[in-house]
């Protein structure tokens, strides 16, 4: 079994570029991803911080832009690899859903009300009925990252004029398959027949990009708005209990207390068989 692995990072560099930041923390993540682990990028701070422009970015701004984001970066990146393996095949499903008050909804199948529910594998949890798009190509799992992206839910307020409203998640599911390698084996009836035996190895890892909507403290974001207020305060209530898992996985406490928000479907991706980056 692969041994359990957690890696935690910390970038916090004005100057570095959008291509630095994925070579040095998320290239990482994807390769342990291919060779079956869980690996989890996630954007923790106060709104109005650029954690949206860091991940999502589309690398279109004609102001200062420095290219694409993280997310489009490891599309491209995983299909580079998979081109490049002359060893494996490679089977990419992608997905999108956002937690907005506390309410999951599948972006890409324009669906709302899905349940966090335990995973089928016992692994932990995992959202129910969430649509997968087979991919065949970084434009493909782009344009399933593009349609979810579009019903993303942002409002103004003053701290930031366009704030993410909603926690995004888009995740990848990689299947590595090696390429046959057929043996000949004899047969038990006779020595002259022969029996072709195929022995393949296939490995499965998840990759779980979270742009989490930012903290703000009420007054000076003056979200009185009765919607501002209440994304507000299930914004802040659901970073709370993330800021508490992570401070129990960093402990090293042996109750994680997951229960107490949808982030919670991605706990496996925090503390089990996983790379997790915290930007």
């Amino acid at each position: 079994s692969i041994r359990r692995q957690r890696q935690m990072c910390i970038r916090d560099s004005e100057n570095a570029t959008q291509r630095e930041v994925y070579k040095a923390t998320c290239a990482p993540v994807l390769e342990a991803v291919a060779g079956g682990m869980r690996g989890c990028v996630m954007a923790y701070g106060q709104t109005g911080s650029g954690k949206t422009y860091s991940l999502l970015s589309d690398g279109g701004d004609v102001d200062g832009g420095d290219g694409p984001g993280l997310v489009p970066r490891i599309a491209a990146d995983c299909f580079a690899r998979a081109a490049s393996d002359v060893k494996h095949a490679y089977e990419v499903s992608c997905a999108m859903a956002q937690i907005y008050n506390e309410q999951v909804e599948d972006l890409v199948a324009k669906r709302s009300g899905l349940r966090v529910i335990p995973a089928s594998d016992g692994s932990g949890w995992e959202i129910e009925h969430l649509c997968w798009t087979l991919c065949g190509s970084a434009e493909e799992a782009l344009e399933c990252f593009n349609r979810g992206r579009q019903r993303l839910v942002y409002a103004e307020t003053q701290m930031n004029k366009q704030s993410s409203r909603s926690h995004c998640v888009f995740q990848m599911k990689i299947d590595r398959i090696e390429r046959p390698i057929e043996d000949v084996v004899a047969s038990e009836e006779s020595e002259e027949e022969s029996a072709r035996v195929v022995s393949v190895e296939k490995r499965s890892g998840l990759l779980t990009v979270v742009d989490l909507a930012g903290s703000e403290r009420q007054k000076k974001a003056q979200t009185v708005e009765t919607a501002r207020f209440k994304e507000a305060l299930n914004i802040n209530t659901s970073l709370l209990a993330l800021g508490n898992v992570v401070s129990a996985l960093a402990a090293g406490h042996r109750h994680i207390p997951v229960s107490y928000t949808h982030l919670r479907a991605h706990e496996t991706s925090l503390h089990l068989v996983c790379r997790l980056l915290l930007e």
